[in-house]
């Protein structure tokens, strides 16, 4: 199969090179000739073009059969050899990258799959399924979240309702409990209508995320980037709530956590004004009833936390504690203007209103039993994608109470 030839650097002109006074002289005359002979000199160029095509495309069909009878044989050695020399003759072929990676990934060479799928174009008709399988391969064969990462947000710039990419940047968020990265891309899914089903489970436990198996995945992706301060905290806050890293310690505070404290402790002072480190401490102090505490963990807290509704929460609490209840209130309701569903903040405020003898109380009573006990039937389900029709119902007719109307309208056409 010819394949055409570069040309030969050693004797080709530089076009900008002085030449001889014979080649400056064929340059004046050239400036005689008609604009005519120029005209037909284009058109001879242009006449080309049809030629080449055909004989580019006729080239390209001879590899694509070539490699297809490959796969049909399952001959992946033949394959490889087939692909390569397709990419090598025409790097821009997007099929040629794509049996490439198939001979690859069949040959378990899964660095060169990833390089391959790497080279399909934006506007290759493939592109997203192509991006999906490389994003996979890294995710799960190279132990490269991050790289990952950057596959399916280049899938949802081509197609921002790219589901499969929007589902896994929703798990890898959530599994390393960055609450707020997972939350916009819950909220942007299901405004494009391309939520995947385990968004609502997240969307209601997002103040509460925990995974049986987020501890193990954490440790796995930190071998490759052990000084990621994301998946520091989340193993640190896995460990913690991991009994069965537990040593012996006083009764007390097991609510929280029943695991190895250590090491999230070590993180107070290593990431001090890191949001999930904050907040665990905040929550145990909470827990203790340790107003002072409560107090100083507020005043270390960075300018993005005004954008998460549990510092306002933690907020509340602290001004409830000291009898500033109107001021608590105020504090209590952005807490749910940022995120309405959490049961927590529901009964804080059902709390703080009874004191101040606002009959609203008890429908904030009401609302956060039904947050709390809609929070353990999505604890005892299998996965989060488990969830039935019947208890999605439940999650509606709750969101109706709770949710802003574009959430309620996501999950009603879920439902349907």
């Amino acid at each position: 199969m010819p394949i055409p030839t570069s040309v030969d650097t050693a004797t080709a002109r530089d076009p900008t090179e002085r030449g001889s006074t014979g080649d400056r002289q064929s340059a004046r005359t050239m400036r005689l000739f008609p604009a005519a002979m120029l005209l037909t000199l284009t058109a001879i160029a242009i006449g080309a073009l049809p030629t080449y095509s055909w004989w580019h495309n006729r080239q390209t069909a001879q590899f694509k059969e070539a490699c297809v009878r490959a796969v049909q044989d399952k001959a992946w050695e033949r394959l490889d050899a087939v692909a390569a020399r397709w990419v090598e003759w025409d790097p821009s072929s997007n099929d040629g990258w794509v049996y490439f990676a198939e001979a690859a990934a069949q040959l378990g060479e899964a660095e060169a799959a990833v390089k391959a799928l790497g080279h399909v174009r934006d506007d290759y008709h493939g592109v997203l399924k192509a991006l999906a399988i490389r994003g996979e391969v890294l995710f799960a064969d190279l132990n490269r979240p991050y790289e990952a990462v950057a596959t399916w947000e280049r899938m949802l710039r081509i197609n921002p309702r790219a589901d499969v990419a929007r589902q896994r940047l929703i798990y890898f968020y959530s599994m390393t409990l960055r609450r707020l990265e997972m939350l916009a891309h819950i909220r942007k899914a299901m405004e494009l209508e391309c939520e995947p089903p385990e968004s609502y489970a997240y969307y209601l436990l997002a103040n509460e995320l925990n995974f049986s198996d987020g501890l193990g995945m954490v440790r796995k992706w930190r071998q490759t980037y052990p000084d990621d301060e994301a998946l520091e905290v989340a193993e640190a806050i896995y460990t913690a709530k991991d009994s069965s890293t537990r040593s012996e310690r006083e009764f007390g505070q097991s609510l929280i956590a029943r695991g190895d404290l250590t090491p999230i402790n070590r993180l107070l002072e290593k990431y001090p004004k890191n949001l999930e480190v904050l907040a665990f401490h905040l929550d145990y102090a909470i827990y203790d009833g340790d107003e002072a505490k409560v107090l100083e963990l507020l005043g270390r807290c960075p300018p993005e936390a005004e954008g998460d509704a549990r510092f306002w929460r933690y907020r509340a609490w602290y001004l409830a504690s000291q009898g500033s209840f109107e001021e608590a209130e105020k504090a209590v309701r952005k807490s749910l203007e940022l995120h309405p569903v959490d049961w927590q903040t529901w009964l804080l405020l059902s709390n703080i209103l009874r004191r101040l003898e606002d009959p609203q109380a008890a429908e904030a009573a009401e609302i956060s039993v039904i947050g709390k006990n809609l929070k353990r039937e999505l604890f005892e389900l299998p996965t989060a994608r488990a969830v039935d029709h019947q208890l999605g119902l439940k999650i509606y007719r709750y969101l109706k109470r709770t949710a802003p109307p574009e959430v309620c309208r996501a999950m009603a056409r879920r439902l349907e």
